[in-house]
């Protein structure tokens, strides 16, 4: 028996690997542009949040 087969059989990382990153369903629609367009909104609003933290935005 190999260490890999013995580590297969044993951990339960090469379950959790296919369950959750390996056999993931993406969708036909995805789009890889779509976070990029929103990042101008979200740089917008971690400024704000560390000003507001500070006690200078309103």
């Amino acid at each position: 028996m190999s260490f890999k087969t013995w580590f297969v059989k044993r951990s339960p990382l090469p379950e959790m690997w296919r369950e959750h990153m390996a056999e993931y369903y993406a969708p036909k629609n995805f789009n890889i542009w779509a976070p990029r367009k929103t990042f101008p909104f979200r740089l917008y609003m971690i400024k704000y949040n560390q000003l507001n933290i500070m006690g200078y935005a309103g």
